[in-house]
C-alpha cells in the first residue's frame, strides 16, 4: 500500500515538473515575442513621423506649386500642369534668370514679347528691303549666291536639328517631372481644400493689382498726350496796365477763367521763354476780379533795375485756368527757415491759388490721402532723418516711389515757392477768419472802360496809369 502511494507521489512530482518546465519555456518565448513586438511597434512609429513629415511637406510643395501658377486649388492638377509648361515653354526666352515664372509675372513678360516681335517686324520689313537690293544685284553673280544660301540652309538645318533634340530632351525632363508631380498631388487634393479660400483672395488681389497697373499707364498715356499738346509751363497772362504810384497793375484774366482772389503770380519779361525762378522780376497778388476777363492786383515785389511793365507775362504752377491742380506733399516743410514745421501755412498758399492737396504725410508718419495719376506735383520738403522714426521715412519713400509710378512730377519747395512767387514775410493767403484777420486790400483801380479792347489786345490806360518803359538791356543793374 506504502509503495502505490509513493509511485502516485513520484508520477505527480514528475507531472508537475514536466508542467513547469513547460510554463517557463512558454514564457520565455511570450517574453521574446514581446521584446520583438515592441520593436516593432518602435519602427512602425518612426515610420508613421517619417510618413507624417513627408505628407507635410508634400502639402507645402503643393501649396507653393499652386500659388506659383496663380490657378484655384479644385482646378484639375493636369490642366494647371499642361498650361504651366506651355505657356513657359513660349515665353521662356522673356524671363531673366531671377525672374519669378507664373502668371501673376506673365503680363509684364507679354509686353516685352509684343515689344520684341514689333522690333522684329520692324527688322523683316529692313532686310526685306535690303532682299530688294540684294535681287538687283542677284542677276549678276546668281551662282554665287545660291551656294552661299545653300551653305547657311545647311547650318540653318544643323542648327534646328540640335535645337530640336534639346527641345525633345527638355519636354521629356519636363513630362518625367509633371508626371512625379501629378502622382504626389492625386494623394493629396483633399489634405490642401483648407488653403482654396487664400488662394482665391490671392488671385482676385493680383487681378486688382494688375487691373490698377494697367488704369493708371493708360492715364498717364493720356496725360503725355494732353502734356505733347498743351505745354503746362507757358505764361496763364499779360500786364495789361501799370499804375507805379499805388503799386497796382491789371491783368487779363478775370471771372471767366476761374480766378481767385490772393492768387499770387510771378512775373517775368515778355520776350522769356523759361518760366523759371532766375528769371522772375517780381511778383503780384490778385486783389479784386473785375470782369471776365480783367483783374486788379497789387505789386508785392519787383526789381527796381527792371520794373514791372505793360506786356510782362504772369505764371504761376498752383492755378490753371477753369481748372484745379493736384498736389502731394512729403517732408519736412520749413518755408522761413526756422527749423520749425511749416505745412499749414504751405496748405494755405495752395488753397488760396486754386489747389488741392491729395496725399500727405501728418505728425505721426501716417500717410493721410491718396495720390492719384491726376496729382500734378508731389513737392519735396527735408526728407526725415533717424530720429523721425522708421514709420516717417517708410511713409516718405512710399510717396516718392508712388509718385514715380503714377507719372507725378518732383517739385522741391524751394522751387515751388520761387514759381508761386512767395517771399517770407509776405501776406499770400488769409490765415484767419474774414474780418480783422485779413490783411488790408490794396488800393481799387479804376473799372475796365466800356469798348475795351478783348482779352490779349492792347487797351487804352484808365485814369490813374500811365505807361513805364523798361531800361534797355544794355543799362547798368539789369537782368
Amino acid at each position: 500500500m506504502a509503495s502505490r502511494e509513493n509511485q502516485g507521489l513520484q508520477a505527480a512530482l514528475i507531472v508537475f515538473v514536466l508542467i513547469t518546465i513547460a510554463l517557463a519555456v512558454t514564457t520565455y518565448v511570450y517574453f521574446r515575442k514581446a521584446e520583438e513586438l515592441g520593436a516593432q511597434a518602435d519602427a512602425a512609429q518612426q515610420q508613421i513621423q517619417d510618413a507624417n513629415a513627408q505628407r507635410d511637406a508634400a502639402l507645402t510643395d503643393n501649396q507653393r506649386l499652386k500659388e506659383m501658377l496663380g490657378y484655384d486649388i479644385a482646378e484639375q492638377m493636369a490642366v494647371i500642369e499642361k498650361n504651366f509648361a506651355e505657356d513657359m515653354a513660349k515665353f521662356d526666352s522673356n524671363y531673366a534668370d531671377t525672374d519669378p515664372k507664373n502668371y501673376r509675372t506673365l503680363p509684364e513678360h507679354l509686353e516685352l514679347a509684343a515689344l520684341a516681335r514689333h522690333a522684329r517686324a520692324v527688322d523683316a520689313e529692313r532686310r526685306e528691303q535690303q532682299a530688294l537690293a540684294e535681287k538687283q544685284t542677284a542677276e549678276e553673280n546668281a551662282a554665287q549666291q545660291i551656294a552661299a544660301a545653300d551653305q547657311k540652309f545647311q547650318t540653318a538645318v544643323t542648327t534646328y536639328q540640335d535645337e530640336r533634340t534639346q527641345f525633345g530632351a527638355e519636354r521629356t525632363r519636363l513630362n518625367t517631372e509633371r508626371q512625379q508631380l501629378a502622382g504626389r498631388l492625386t494623394t493629396k487634393d483633399q489634405e490642401i481644400t483648407a488653403v482654396t479660400t487664400q488662394a482665391t483672395q490671392a488671385q482676385e488681389q493680383y487681378a486688382a493689382k494688375i487691373k490698377t497697373l494697367e488704369e493708371a499707364r493708360r492715364s498717364l498715356l493720356d496725360q503725355k498726350r494732353e502734356r505733347e499738346q498743351t505745354s503746362f509751363e507757358t505764361a496763364h497772362g499779360r500786364i495789361t496796365f501799370v499804375n507805379p504810384g499805388d503799386r497796382i497793375v491789371w491783368i487779363d484774366l478775370g471771372l471767366g477763367d476761374g480766378l481767385q482772389r490772393h492768387t499770387n503770380f510771378s512775373v517775368y519779361d515778355q520776350n522769356v521763354n523759361e518760366y523759371s525762378p532766375e528769371h522772375v522780376k517780381g511778383r503780384i497778388e490778385v486783389t479784386k476780379l473785375i470782369d471776365r476777363h480783367l483783374a486788379e492786383a497789387r505789386i508785392l515785389d519787383e526789381d527796381q533795375s527792371n520794373p514791372i511793365v505793360q506786356g510782362d507775362l504772369i505764371y504761376t504752377p498752383a492755378w490753371r485756368p477753369g481748372q484745379f491742380l493736384h498736389f502731394a506733399v512729403a517732408g519736412m516743410i520749413d518755408i522761413n527757415g526756422d527749423g520749425q514745421e511749416d505745412k499749414e501755412l504751405l496748405r494755405n498758399i495752395i488753397y488760396a491759388n486754386g489747389g488741392v492737396i491729395d496725399a500727405e504725410v501728418d505728425a505721426t508718419g501716417n500717410v493721410a490721402g491718396n495720390m492719384t495719376v491726376n496729382t500734378r506735383y508731389l513737392i519735396i520738403g527735408e526728407r526725415p532723418d533717424e530720429t523721425a522714426g522708421q514709420q516717417a521715412l517708410a511713409a516718405y519713400a512710399r510717396l516718392y516711389d508712388e509718385a514715380a509710378l503714377k507719372g507725378v512730377e518732383l517739385m522741391p519747395l524751394p522751387r515751388f515757392l520761387a514759381l508761386m512767387g512767395y517771399k517770407s514775410g509776405s501776406r499770400t493767403v488769409p490765415l484767419g477768419g474774414a474780418g480783422g484777420a485779413m490783411a488790408e486790400e490794396a488800393p481799387a483801380a479804376q473799372p475796365q472802360p466800356r469798348g475795351a479792347a478783348p482779352r490779349g489786345e492792347a487797351q487804352p490806360a484808365a485814369p490813374g496809369f500811365r505807361p513805364r518803359r523798361p531800361p534797355a538791356r544794355g543799362a547798368e543793374g539789369a537782368f
